[in-house]
């Protein structure tokens, strides 16, 4: 029970330290369009949106192997939870509780990183 839940939390950290880092990535293009609308000429929008894409790369590049391996964590949990309600009906609730926050807080991950390429298509090159 106790590795269980410090195996969980270790998700649930590694969870929102990349939804963290997609948090500023937004804010790094709401940025570049603010600065676009207010301030940049039309010369400088084209290397500073190169330059944006860059910065977005590398950090994509950076934390995708952390990315890959917490969307193949609810591709496992899912079904040893099905077998578990399936073996033990009486603590359904209970077993089913955990491992569905982990899940959940992956999906809200996996939606802040697809937040990014949405932002990213609106903008116009």
């Amino acid at each position: 029970s106790a590795m269980f839940a410090s195996f969980s939390g270790a998700i649930l950290g590694l969870s929102f330290t990349i939804v963290c880092v997609c948090r500023s990535l937004n804010a790094l293009i709401d940025e570049f369009c603010c600065d676009v609308v207010d301030r940049m000429h039309v010369t400088e929008v084209a290397e500073v949106w190169n330059l944006t894409q860059a910065v977005l790369r590398n950090a994509s590049s950076t934390i995708e192997h952390g990315l890959v391996a917490l969307f193949a964590i609810p591709a496992f949990v899912m079904p040893l939870l099905l077998v578990d309600i399936v073996l033990r009906p009486e603590d359904t609730y209970s077993a089913a509780f955990a491992p569905l926050v982990i899940v959940c807080g992956v999906v809200f991950m996996a939606l802040s990183a697809a937040r990014i390429s949405d932002k990213c298509s609106r903008v116009p090159p």
